[in-house]
């Protein structure tokens, strides 16, 4: 199919359109000083520019032309949402980054805080809960291998109310606190044997936060996050649910991150010590 006056054909296979709807009158230049936005992207589909099937745009047929369409996402497998929320927010424009919430560990790189996934978890998930068992410290995990997001989808317990209240900025920040957590706590991020535990906001009024801050002689500027590691034990499945595996808890690792590349770590409650990263 060829358009009159269009230049598409159907032969093409590398071309991306944006298409706009027509002008009333004449075009004039945009200021540079634009509202605040909640978008992430001013592209209906955050285009990152890998064209996959079900990830920034999908495929469909117009007449026998195939043709590429930002509506296809994970449907008809929410299975895929999956996928690409659990590497790494792989999926950026619809999924989160879930990689800590299963049980198999995958990197985290802009990580959800506590309250998003334990109130009201966008995909219906808790995230790992901390519990003692036999008076030993274990993370419970949901089951990467069962967990189920046609059953979650069927029973609409997707939810973006808290989720959607992410802007780019907090994105952003987000990205830069958990890239120097792991150069603070010298971990790489892709070492199988470290998870991500918790991570949070913190007020600046938190006592907590004020104690570290005395004890390290360093007081963080900006947004302080924070974040806490631990070293991954012997996994075992939940004898009572097949959708849940326990994981010993080894050496632990608690950072406050601000804005700066100056981090407050703490290992293993021996005291908070400043560190600096790039």
């Amino acid at each position: 199919m060829q358009l009159a006056g269009a230049d598409f054909r159907a032969e093409d296979e590398t071309v991306t359109a944006i298409v706009c709807l027509p002008l009333a009158r004449g075009t004039r230049q945009r200021s540079l000083r634009v509202p605040r936005t909640d978008r992430h992207s001013y592209l209906p589909d955050a285009a990152a520019g890998v064209f996959a099937p079900g990830w920034d745009v999908s495929r469909d047929q117009f007449e026998g032309t195939a043709h590429l369409a930002a509506y296809g996402l994970g449907s008809p497998f929410p299975e895929d949402a999956k996928l690409c929320a659990a590497l790494s927010t792989f999926w950026p424009a619809v999924a989160p980054d879930a990689g800590r919430s299963f049980s198999r560990n995958f990197p985290t790189v802009s990580p959800m805080t506590d309250t998003e996934i334990k109130t009201q978890p966008w995909d219906g998930l808790m995230g790992p809960q901390l519990l003692t068992q036999d008076g030993q410290n274990v993370v419970e995990y949901a089951s990467f291998d069962h967990v189920d997001y046609v059953q979650t989808a069927l029973q609409g317990r997707f939810s973006l109310a808290l989720t959607g209240q992410v802007d780019v900025q907090e994105y952003m920040r987000r990205v830069l606190a958990m890239a120097r957590a792991y150069l603070g706590a010298n971990i790489d991020p892709n070492e199988r044997n470290w998870g991500v535990l918790s991570f949070g906001l913190v007020d600046s009024t938190a006592l907590q936060l004020q104690a570290a801050q005395r004890q390290a002689g360093q007081v963080l500027s900006g947004q302080v996050y924070q974040v806490e590691f631990f070293q991954r034990g012997q996994e075992r499945p939940d004898p009572r649910n097949h959708r849940q595996v326990f994981v010993a808890v080894g050496d632990r690792i608690s950072i406050y991150v601000g804005s700066t590349p100056a981090l407050l770590v703490n290992q293993n409650d021996q005291g908070w010590q400043l560190v600096l990263t790039l």
